[in-house]
């Protein structure tokens, strides 16, 4: 709950035209049996004051070890790759690329990479 407040704070106050949330919990389910039980426990929370915010353009979770995109309203949501073992391809590890435009738009690609074979 503090961690919610001291959000809600610093957003309140934000001067920035534009904001891009990051967090390591996923906030959205992954359809995973692992993953999900290790999600964040608020979300819907954590969602009632992203929504009172529309310069929130995006937010990035890791912890998932696998790339995807999901849409809240006008929210967009990225799940980050593993530079380990991915959980539904595990012969590469990836990352994602962010361009962060002028005017608030985001661009993301997600970079495969093969892994050495022991």
């Amino acid at each position: 709950q503090s961690d919610l407040e001291e959000l809600q704070k610093a957003l309140k106050n934000s001067n920035s035209k534009y904001i891009l949330l990051t967090l390591h919990h996923p906030i959205v389910p992954l359809k995973s049996t692992w993953d999900d039980d290790l999600s964040l426990e608020n979300p819907q929370e954590l969602f009632e004051i992203l929504d009172k915010y529309p310069k929130i353009q995006a937010v990035i979770f890791g912890h998932a070890h696998q790339a995807g995109e999901f849409r809240r309203k006008n929210l967009r949501i990225f799940s980050c790759p593993s530079t380990a073992k991915q959980f539904d391809a595990e012969d590469k590890i990836g990352f994602n690329h962010y361009q962060l435009g002028d005017n608030g738009k985001i661009k993301m690609q997600t970079k495969w990479l093969k892994m050495a074979k022991n």
